[in-house]
């Protein structure tokens, strides 16, 4: 099971391996690369890119193919993108995922979601710490 967690200050799942297609800032196969440049170059916002981020988890997790993939999604991630978008404009952006919406696994540590590790037993277990 996956879970929507804040890690480097917002949420979304980003590829590893970049598709051979052009990418855009709202293509959700976009590599975490494109979507930084897209951020720092102005041309997408991480409150767009959480809201994309969101409307996919809503169509695959609880409409279409209900695959049930997600578990958990940060409840402050527009606010924190809002905030990250605040500190792009002011050219304060701290990292090459500051901004960018990323999926972590359950079973990664963080200060305020679920650390369930697939397993029902734990599906209220909230450390109240990130992983190292």
């Amino acid at each position: 099971m996956l879970r929507y967690v804040r890690a480097g200050a917002l949420i979304w799942a980003t590829v590893a391996i970049a598709p051979a297609h052009a990418q855009t800032a709202s293509d959700p196969y976009a590599s975490a690369q494109a979507s930084h440049t897209a951020l720092r170059r102005g041309t997408v916002s991480s409150e767009a890119l959480v809201r994309e981020s969101q409307n996919r988890i809503r169509a695959l997790d609880h409409e279409g193919p209900r695959l049930n993939a997600v578990i958990a999604l940060n409840p402050r991630a527009l606010a924190e993108a809002r905030s990250r978008d605040i500190a792009h404009r002011s050219g304060h952006g701290s990292s090459a995922l500051d901004g960018v919406p990323i999926l972590l696994k359950d079973n990664i540590e963080t200060d305020n979601l679920p650390t369930t590790a697939g397993s029902l037993a734990l599906k209220d277990n909230v450390t109240g710490r990130n992983a190292p």
